[in-house]
């Protein structure tokens, strides 16, 4: 989605309304130069800002496909990434079990790369395999589940993560859902590979 820079008023200042992602340097502002209220931009930013703050100078908006300001429908409750790669920036959206989506974007411009025919965003939607292996390539815990890769479950009893250590059957947690993995020794593993 990408908003319109139609009601652009120079004299507004954008302000820092939350900060999403400490790590990637990504915040939610007020859109630059409009008054309108409840509409909001995402910025990158090499340095912490302050929130409340003015937006300073030198940060990187992301924009949509028609270079207007991009802005996902982002509820509190979703977790938010930004994971810079090479040249590009992608912007992982994990919105509850089995709902997450990344977007690619220019790392210089911030202009959105994942564009579909006919010029309509296009983010990416994972499977919980595919997310898995998002997570393992980031080094990032994209679900905030407090693991990179899957969860070992550390419950006790029928829930257990550990459903037969000598035949190495595991269950795990990933994108809010559970899997089974066979392997041996996972319960000590650091990072569990979908792959396994």
């Amino acid at each position: 989605m990408t908003i319109g820079l139609s009601s652009i008023n120079a004299a507004a200042t954008a302000r820092v309304v939350r900060q999403l992602d400490k790590t990637g340097g990504l915040y939610q502002t007020s859109l630059p130069g409009s008054t309108l209220k409840n509409t909001f931009a995402l910025a990158v930013s090499p340095t912490t800002l302050k929130t409340s703050g003015a937006v300073p100078a030198g940060v990187t908006y992301l924009k949509g496909a028609d270079n207007n300001y991009f802005a996902a429908d982002l509820k509190t409750t979703d977790k938010v990434n930004l994971v810079a790669s090479g040249d590009t920036l992608n912007l992982y959206v994990y919105s509850g079990a089995g709902a997450a989506s990344k977007y690619t974007f220019a790392k210089d411009t911030g202009a959105l790369t994942s564009v579909a025919a006919g010029g309509l965003t296009a983010p990416e939607a994972f499977d919980t395999q595919g997310f898995w292996a998002e997570e393992l390539t980031t080094q990032r815990d994209l679900d905030g589940n407090g693991s990179i890769g899957a969860l070992l479950s550390k419950s006790s009893g029928a829930t257990s993560g550990i459903l037969d250590a000598i035949g190495g059957i595991y269950r795990v947690s990933v994108m809010g859902q559970s899997a089974f993995v066979v392997g041996a020794g996972l319960e000590r593993a650091a990072n569990i590979d979908g792959a396994t």
